[in-house]
């Protein structure tokens, strides 16, 4: 079977939003597939399992055949629903695929895993976050941890995102896999960064992972700069509502709350600086967006130099608040230092990072699996 005869067929529930307006897009990594996926119906048969949020059972955006799954839902586990996996099974059993490719966690991967060979089909997993191989993993039962070691054996192939991935899957699991990093597409014209206003966080308010609790802790030891706050609640209304008051109270920060994913891009454009106060990720999509307008990146605890040249790394303040804040203090007051951090990674960007980069990485990918159906 050549490549131009594969039928692929992506499976993360969380990405309708960014298929259609008016239904909320959640996660980079879902919002990287629904660029891969677009970039290959040019030439692939190409499918989209998503969630089910009312609308026809199967139909095609942008050429992608996408087909309704299960209702999600973060209060209900889906091993506790039997139901969604039976409408998981049919969704991925009308695509009719010869690939199915999973990215996210370990306890659906299992799943997809399963169904897949089932369906007489290749699967490929492209791991997400980094706490996917690690955290995630040592909280599944005993049966999914082992089923998990075996979908990665029995893999068509893996896909990491960035080396120290690559090597985490090596040392834990002992399985190779292909690095391919996020992208994303490039604009066409960026703003001065003279005439740019606001420290920028964006995110899901995530008390564990994302921390905005830490945004506004910088917000209030720089009182002369400003700050807007964009972002979902997340699974606890106790925290959100933490935030959301917190954001409230302090005089300098202005709240947005969830955007659609079209106007989250004016923020980046106009952002004297991102800030990533995340304890962990995988390829945050942040950065990216971040980059291609760039705009520069002042990182916490993430090293921007996983996923760029060493001169990223000018933004991080190696988990020290008090250097993010003074970061913050000077990038706010001096766009020349704007550009000089932001200048490496924008043109690392350029160079490395563009969706067509990506796509290319998949292509080639998919263009060394061998299917027999």
């Amino acid at each position: 079977m050549s490549p131009a005869d594969l039928s692929v067929c992506f499976v993360l529930p969380s990405a309708y939003g960014y298929f259609t307006d008016g239904v909320e897009a959640a996660g980079g990594g879902a919002r990287q597939l629904s660029f891969i996926s677009r970039a290959l119906a040019d030439e692939l048969d190409v499918h989209f399992v998503v969630g089910d949020y009312g609308q026809p059972a199967w139909e095609v955006v942008d050429g992608v055949t996408l087909h309704r799954a299960f209702r999600s839902s973060v209060e209900t586990p889906v091993w506790r629903q039997p139901g969604r996996l039976v409408r998981l099974f049919a969704a991925m059993r009308r695509a009719n695929a010869d690939v199915y490719l999973y990215r996210g966690y370990p306890f659906l991967a299992t799943v997809t895993y399963t169904l897949a060979r089932a369906l007489r089909a290749e699967w490929i997993y492209s791991l997400g976050n980094d706490s996917h191989l690690t955290t995630d993993i040592d909280r599944l039962p005993i049966l999914f941890r082992t089923l998990f070691v075996r979908a990665l054996d029995d893999a068509a192939a893996i896909v990491a995102q960035t080396d120290v991935q690559a090597e985490m899957l090596r040392k834990r699991f002992d399985v190779p896999s292909t690095v391919i990093p996020s992208g994303y597409p490039p604009v066409e014209s960026t703003a001065p960064h003279a005439e740019r206003k606001g420290i920028l966080w964006v995110g899901r308010l995530d008390r564990q992972q994302k921390r905005p609790h830490l945004f506004l802790d910088i917000a209030d030891a720089v009182p002369k700069a400003t700050f807007d706050l964009v972002g979902p609640d997340g699974e606890e209304p106790a925290y959100n509502e933490r935030i959301r008051s917190r954001a409230a109270e302090l005089g300098n920060v202005t709240d947005h709350g969830s955007v659609e994913p079209d106007t989250v891009h004016d923020f980046y454009r106009d952002a004297a600086a991102l800030v990533n106060t995340s304890a962990f990720e995988g390829f945050p999509s942040t950065f990216l967006e971040a980059w291609r307008y760039d705009t520069p990146v002042l990182s916490l605890s993430v090293k921007p130099s996983r996923y760029a040249s060493d001169a990223a790394d000018s933004g991080y303040a190696d988990k020290d608040t008090e250097k993010l804040a003074a970061l913050v203090r000077d990038v706010a007051a001096d766009p020349s230092l704007r550009v000089q951090l932001s200048r490496p990674t924008y043109e690392y960007f350029q160079e490395h990072l563009t969706i067509d980069s990506v796509v290319d990485g998949y292509r080639t990918l998919l263009g060394r699996i061998r299917v027999d159906k």
